[in-house]
């Protein structure tokens, strides 16, 4: 409990109390020294912290959040969070001065407890464990839906910084996914960022406005606490729509290995004449880069806050690389789990498929999906081949061109061993 104090005597987390000067504390602090309990003040001032988180400061926060969570409205969400947010960051910045000081003290020599590192550390955990010990779902459902916008508005401004359109239909409206796509944004009337009229794009504003609240969280160290998951589950989904829309039924063509493939067409090539057009493949290729570099873009927007006049820190260049190494491997499971529903059709195409083979076989190289491979394509071959109304030719003629698919695939020669041990078997 608060002891009585003296008129404008200053208290963490009292309202209109006016914090005394640094020679006074430290006056203070001397005279505990002196008396043996300096190495108490850590303690006592994080049990003051909890005792207001959990009294006042976490009611108050989410009370300015449940006044309208269930706004539909995304502007109104995103001004009600910068809203909350700013109280709590009001709330907690008598206590984050006061920590600062404890650290200088504690480096001084004034203070005898668990260093300036330590209690920072445990006061950010006092904090996320306080705040959000019990997230609402509500919450959970604003954050995923605002961060969804908000990439999409990053993705729409990054297009528009390029000249208006997306390089990715400039150079591939001979693709379906292009044609459809480019023909959308063309009669669509509204923002393909926003999702408003195109009258009343609300983009800048929405980039304005995430850069700050996210400039919020990161000084109250809860940047990561509560956007991270906000932040997977988008990425998965936008990868996911993507990997429909662009490369399911295109087996043609490689979507993946700019190293290797794209600068190298498929199987033998005649010798080079005037005639040839140049293969359009590293283009391609180079734009599936680009959409990983931008997505890795937007990931230095929400965590890193490395604007001109604030160089990113080693904690979050760390976070950012932690974050891209994630995007990778997600891409390369996705895009393997999506060539692994389409095998049987891929082996029925080869050797027209060969790049989708290679594809898969890069993807297989980076992650552990060989298990579900075999699990699958046993499955498409027991279901869509070995039954009496398939003829026996076109059962041998299929048989072929997996050994020959899967030969590219894996040249361990286990996974056709495994995949097609049922073909061998009924074909006896």
């Amino acid at each position: 409990m608060t002891p009585d104090l003296p008129k404008n005597c200053w208290w963490p987390g009292i309202p209109g109390a006016v914090p005394p000067k640094e020679e006074e504390l430290r006056a203070a602090v001397e005279v505990l020294r002196g008396h043996g309990l300096h190495s108490v003040l850590e303690e006592w001032f994080a049990e003051v912290l909890q005792n207001d988180l959990q009294a006042n400061i976490s009611l108050e926060f989410w009370n300015a959040v449940s006044q309208r969570e269930n706004c539909a409205d995304e502007p109104q969400c995103l001004l009600l969070l910068l809203d909350a947010f700013g109280l709590l960051e009001s709330r907690l910045d008598p206590y984050l001065r006061s920590l600062e000081l404890l650290e200088k003290w504690t480096r001084l020599g004034l203070l005898m407890g668990t260093g300036a590192q330590g209690l920072r550390e445990k006061v950010h955990t006092t904090l996320r464990g306080v705040l959000f010990f019990s997230t609402p779902r509500t919450f959970q459902e604003m954050i995923q839906r605002l961060y969804g916008r908000f990439l999409r508005v990053y993705m729409q401004s990054k297009r528009r910084g390029e000249g208006g359109t997306d390089p990715e239909l400039e150079g591939e409206l001979d693709s379906r996914y292009a044609r459809r796509r480019y023909y959308r944004l063309l009669q669509s009337p509204l923002c393909a960022g926003c999702g408003s009229d195109k009258q009343q794009c609300w983009c800048r504003q929405a980039l304005e406005q995430f850069h700050q609240l996210s400039q919020v969280l990161h000084r109250l160290s809860l940047l990561e606490r509560v956007s991270a998951e906000a932040v997977t589950t988008t990425l998965h989904q936008v990868t996911r729509e993507r990997m429909e829309d662009r490369c399911r039924g295109e087996y043609e063509r490689s979507f993946l290995q700019l190293r290797k493939s794209c600068t190298q067409p498929w199987g033998p090539q005649p010798a080079p004449t005037s005639q040839l057009p140049p293969s359009p493949a590293p283009a391609v290729c180079l734009l599936r880069m680009q959409w990983i570099e931008r997505v890795v873009g937007w990931l230095g927007k929400v965590f890193l806050q490395d604007g001109p006049s604030r160089p990113a820190s080693p904690e979050a260049g760390s976070s950012l690389r932690r974050w891209r190494c994630h995007v990778q491997r997600f891409f390369y499971r996705i895009y393997a789990s999506l060539r692994i529903e389409e095998l049987f059709s891929i082996i029925r195409d080869f050797p027209d498929s060969r790049p989708a083979v290679e594809d898969l076989k890069y993807c297989l190289e980076r992650t552990d999906q060989r298990p579900q491979l075999l699990v699958s394509l046993k499955a498409a071959l027991e279901t869509r081949l070995l039954h009496p109304g398939v003829n026996t030719c076109d059962i041998i003629t299929l048989y072929i061109s997996a050994i020959k698919a899967l030969r590219v695939l894996d040249p361990s020669m286990v996974v056709l061993e495994v995949a097609c041990e049922p073909i061998r078997r009924y074909l006896r």
